[in-house]
């Protein structure tokens, strides 16, 4: 009984491990796409941020355009009143500090003046940390930035550097300076909204490289770095980088926490259900080959086990065909009652004789078979008979009070294959001899 519990028992174990298992696995798998299609969505955002970003500070730096076509036309020579209108347009773009003009990469004019006025007469090429990058923009003929850093002004921005080159008559360049753009960091790249990208879920983070240190232009105030996409931007003569960071991570673990949790509910459910429908079976099964009073298995189910054991001749086995001395008085006198208690008290002493592959079964009224499986040392097996008889002679308490009852038994043994090979005939041999064990004994008590 205890073993067909624990195969039920492995039956909800095995169904409710399988499915969570694979039910977990599909939820997985769809975690992982979950995560995968968030992560295109991000390098999609990054994307579309860095080329908006990218397309505003070249408008932002070729707005030195305009300063550099007048520069050309007056051959090198622009008043300081031409100029100062021009920049007065130019500034009023958003993001834009000041403009400068820088005849030989030496500053004469800036606007505003208000608050740059230490920044007249600066020669950049004297500069440590300025001249590399004029030198690039003069070398390129190609507009060259320098930072993001703290400018010396007071803020934090950006520098454009405009090389402007004369043509002569006779079609020769000369480098005569800078147009010079200066742009507040993060202001001059406020149109682009980075903020929005929290609220698509993101944080966000827009840095660089200046001087082999990484420079943060802007970010959001809960961006950690961690499990991050990044977008490059190019600059001139710098590569920025956007940084987009899920705020709820890329796998969506709160999700798969609660799915994990309802599918682990729904595999005990199944097997439970597996479980109860095993045990089911198994009590349908017990019931067609047990008897019902003592436990045991019946005479159809010996008989069955008999004629595949004799078939497979795979080890020999001796039969025990056993019947009670005295149990019809018991009944008779006592009630049917208590012989029913008398019959599984006797299956419960001779169930102590069984090994793990031992049967023990009754056929009827107060009969029973028991097959006990031989080897080569049957010295266990000997005179098994007489113990049988010891054991089943012991009184039986069968009233609860201080009244005892008594029964003896007969047992007839028949050896397979010696005795038989067949169940027909190894039931017979048996018999007869526990008949001549029953008349044995009779004959001793009279």
């Amino acid at each position: 009984m205890h073993e067909r519990i624990k195969g039920s028992f492995r039956y909800f174990v095995i169904t409710a491990v399988c499915l969570f298992l694979i039910l977990g696995c599909l939820v997985l798998y769809a975690g992982v796409q979950e995560a995968n299609l968030k992560k295109a969505e991000a390098v999609r955002e990054t994307k579309i941020y860095a080329e908006r970003i990218e397309a505003l500070l070249n408008s932002l730096f070729h707005k030195t355009d305009i300063l550099e076509s007048i520069i050309i036309t007056s051959n090198g020579e622009v008043p300081e009143e031409t100029f100062r209108d021009l920049a007065r347009s130019m500034i009023d773009t958003p993001g834009i500090r000041a403009v400068q003009y820088l005849p030989g990469g030496v500053v004469r004019y800036c606007y505003p003046l208000e608050g740059n006025e230490e920044v007249i007469g600066d020669n950049i090429f004297q500069n440590p940390s300025r001249k590399r990058d004029a030198r690039l923009a003069v070398d390129t003929k190609e507009i060259a930035l320098s930072g993001p850093y703290d400018l010396d002004q007071g803020g934090f921005g950006l520098v454009a550097r405009n090389p402007i080159f004369l043509t002569n008559k006779e079609g020769e360049e000369s480098f005569w300076g800078f147009s010079v753009i200066i742009l507040d960091l993060p202001d001059a790249i406020g149109d682009i909204h980075l903020e929005e990208l929290r609220q698509s879920g993101y944080e966000y983070s827009l840095h660089c490289m200046v001087d082999d240190q990484p420079v943060v232009v802007t970010q959001s105030t809960d961006f950690t770095g961690q499990w991050t996409i990044d977008n490059s931007i190019r600059v001139p003569n710098h590569i920025w980088t956007l940084t987009l960071q899920s705020k709820t991570g890329w796998f969506p673990w709160r999700e798969m926490t609660v799915k994990a949790v309802i599918i682990l509910l729904l595999s005990l459910l199944c097997g439970e259900l597996v479980y109860m429908n095993k045990k089911k079976q198994d009590q349908i099964h017990r019931m067609a080959v047990t008897d019902e009073l003592t436990g045991t298995y019946n005479r159809r189910w010996l008989k069955q086990y008999l004629e595949k054991s004799c078939m497979k001749r795979t080890q020999p086995f001796m039969l025990l065909y056993m019947d009670l001395d005295g149990f019809k008085k018991i009944n008779d006198v006592l009630g049917h009652g208590y012989g029913d208690q008398l019959l599984v008290e006797v299956a419960r002493r001779l169930e102590k004789f069984l090994g793990p592959s031992d049967i023990l079964s009754r056929i009827g009224g107060d009969e029973f078979v028991m097959i006990l499986k031989l080897d080569a040392d049957n010295k266990a097996r000997q005179e098994v008979d007489k113990k049988i008889h010891k054991v089943i002679s012991e009184p039986y308490n069968l009233s609860g009070d201080a009244t005892e009852e008594s029964v003896g038994i007969s047992v007839g043994i028949a050896f397979f294959p010696e005795d038989g090979t067949d169940h027909e005939h190894l039931m017979k041999i048996a018999d007869e001899r526990m008949y001549m064990d029953k008349q044995k004994s009779a004959a001793s008590n009279y």
